[in-house]
């Protein structure tokens, strides 16, 4: 194995550990088929699996807008951690074709647009729905998690 293929299976397994770690000691809220996990410190709403991690004070204030909320539950539902999984894998196996990193962009990408696609079907003003992105934009590090962030909402607009 190529020590760049390592280097991507420990990153894959790092991120994995974090992940389960946030999910195992924090609080949890389960609504419907999906579990809120409530963080002590500030962060962006982001999604893993069917795992929702919200900051706990802001969540339990109602002050996480309800269009972020949906647009976490839609990533969570339409299960786009699976696709985001699936490519991590195959860049560990496939670290020598390039293409293979345009593909994680783009699906990540693509699954901003259906999640805002399906807030805005829900009813949500297009311009309403892009300020409440820009006041939640972050450069937070979550690689399996689909997190809003800044340089996608670029793109989006």
């Amino acid at each position: 194995m190529h020590s760049y293929s390592t280097k991507g299976a420990i990153r894959y397994q790092k991120l994995s550990i974090k992940l389960s770690t946030l999910i195992k000691t924090n609080e949890k809220q389960k609504q419907s088929s999906i579990t809120f996990v409530l963080l002590k410190h500030l962060i962006n709403p982001h999604t893993f699996l069917n795992f929702i991690f919200l900051n706990k004070f802001k969540f339990q204030k109602n002050e996480v807008p309800k269009e972020v909320l949906l647009h976490e539950e839609i990533h969570a539902k339409q299960r786009h951690s699976l696709d985001i999984l699936f490519i991590e894998l195959m860049q560990i196996v496939f670290w020598f074709q390039p293409f293979i990193w345009l593909f994680e962009c783009r699906i990540k990408l693509n699954h901003e647009f259906l999640a805002d696609q399906a807030v805005i079907d829900a009813g949500f003003k297009p311009a309403t729905y892009q300020n409440t992105l820009l006041n939640y934009s972050s450069h937070q590090d979550y690689g399996l998690a689909n997190a809003i962030d800044y340089s996608s909402i670029k793109k989006r607009f």
